[in-house]
C-alpha cells in the first residue's frame, strides 16, 4: 500500500491506494499512486458536469469540474476540463480522484479513485469510533457537486446521520449522488455518535433557499428578490473580548432580515452624542477591530470576506451610512441607507 499527503482546500488529505472492498467503494483503487501520479499528465479531485466545451481532439467523453489540481496546470481550479478516451466509470455528482494523460488540451482518462477511501477502511476496522466516522462523512459531504447554471439547479439539503446538521446548498442531483457504501456509513455513525448526539438541545428543521451565483450554488435567497435595505441601526454592544462595541445593523423597513450587520469595537468607533465622519475598510477581523456578516434570512449568516463602511453620523445621533460588501461566495451588497442610534440601553460587558 502507498500513501501520500496532499494540501487541498486548505487541509491536507490522506489519499491512498489500498484495495478496498467493493461493498464499500464505488471505486476499488488497484493501483500504485505513485505509478498513476508517473503515467498522468494531470491529477485532480472533482465531479462530473453538463457544462464544458470540446477541445481540438473532437467530441469528449463527458467534462469534470476541478476542484484541486494535484498534478498539472495548477490554473484549472475550478475550471471545466474535456475527458477523451474512456470515460470514468463513476459519474456520479460527486468528488473522485482523476488520472489523465496526454495533451493538455485533450487529456484521456487514466484512472479513477475515491479520495476517502482510505479513511472508509479505517471507519470499517473501528465501527464504534465516532471521529473516524464523521470524517468519512464530511468527506463525502464535502465532495457533494455545487456546480449550476441556473438558480433552478440548486437546493439546500442535509443528508447528514446527524438530524440536527444544517443544510448546505449543493447541486440538485447531488442529493442521490452519495456513494454505495453511504448507507452503511451513515448507520455505522448513528451508532458510534449516537449517545453524544442524545445530549444536543432539541433542533428543528430548517428551510433553507439556495440559488446560483457564478456557477456556484450558494444559501440563501438570490439577492434580487430580497427587499431593499432602508435602515441603519446603532446600538451599544460588546466586543470578543468583552470591550465595549458599537452594533451596526442594516435591514429593511419593518423587517428583520436580509441585514448585514457590523460589531465596531476599535477606538475609532462612533459614539453616541458625538457627530463626525467614520470609515472601516478591509476584512473583518480580530486585529482590525471589526466584525461583519450578512444574513439573508433567520438561522442563515456568513461572514463577509471584505468591506467598506462609510457613517456620516450627526450630533443628534442621525446621519447617513453606505457599505459595500463582498460575502464568502463572492457576491457584491451595497447599502445607502439613513442611520440613527436606537434607543440607549444599557450593557454590561465582562
Amino acid at each position: 500500500m502507498l500513501t501520500t499527503y496532499s494540501h487541498i482546500a486548505g487541509t491536507f488529505i490522506l489519499l491512498t491506494v489500498a484495495p478496498v472492498c467493493a461493498a464499500d467503494s464505488p471505486v476499488p483503487a488497484t493501483r500504485p499512486l505513485g505509478a498513476l501520479l508517473g503515467e498522468s499528465t494531470l491529477a485532480f479531485t472533482g465531479w462530473p458536469t453538463a457544462r464544458g466545451t470540446d477541445g481540438p481532439c473532437g467530441k469528449a467523453v463527458g467534462y469534470w469540474q476541478v476542484r484541486q489540481v494535484l498534478k498539472g496546470d495548477k490554473g484549472l481550479k475550478d475550471k471545466v476540463v474535456p475527458i477523451y478516451g474512456q470515460a470514468p466509470p463513476d459519474r456520479g455528482a460527486h468528488t473522485t480522484l482523476l488520472f489523465l494523460k496526454g495533451r493538455a488540451d485533450c487529456p484521456e482518462f487514466v484512472a479513477q479513485q475515491d479520495p476517502a477511501a482510505e479513511a472508509l477502511r479505517r471507519s470499517i476496522q473501528e465501527p464504534d469510533e465516532c471521529h473516524q466516522q464523521l470524517e468519512v462523512v464530511q468527506r463525502v459531504l464535502g465532495g457533494l457537486a455545487t456546480d449550476c447554471d441556473v438558480d433552478d439547479d440548486c437546493e439546500a439539503f442535509s443528508l447528514h446521520p446527524n438530524a440536527c446538521e444544517r443544510p448546505h446548498p449543493y447541486a440538485k442531483r447531488a442529493k442521490t449522488a452519495t456513494p454505495p457504501y453511504w448507507e452503511a456509513l451513515a448507520a455505522r455513525a448513528r451508532q458510534a455518535c449516537g449517545s453524544d448526539w442524545s445530549k444536543q438541545p432539541a433542533c428543528a428543521p430548517v428551510v433553507m433557499p439556495a440559488h446560483c451565483h457564478e456557477h456556484r450554488c450558494v444559501e440563501g435567497p438570490p439577492l434580487g428578490k430580497l427587499p431593499r435595505w432602508t435602515h441603519g441601526t446603532l446600538v451599544e454592544s460588546c466586543a470578543p473580548t468583552d470591550a465595549p462595541a458599537i452594533s451596526v445593523v442594516v435591514h429593511p423597513q419593518g423587517a428583520g432580515f436580509p441585514s448585514i450587520n457590523v460589531n465596531w469595537w476599535r477606538k475609532e468607533r462612533p459614539q453616541r452624542g458625538e457627530g463626525g465622519t467614520y470609515e472601516l475598510v478591509g476584512g473583518p477581523a480580530y486585529n482590525e477591530g471589526f466584525g461583519a456578516s450578512y444574513c439573508p434570512m433567520a438561522q442563515s449568516c456568513q461572514p463577509l470576506r471584505s468591506m467598506h463602511l462609510r457613517l456620516e453620523l450627526g450630533a443628534d445621533g442621525k446621519g447617513e451610512l453606505k457599505i459595500e460588501g463582498e460575502t464568502l461566495s463572492g457576491e457584491k451588497l451595497d447599502a445607502k441607507v439613513p442611520a440613527e442610534f436606537g434607543p440607549a440601553q444599557r450593557v454590561f460587558c465582562g
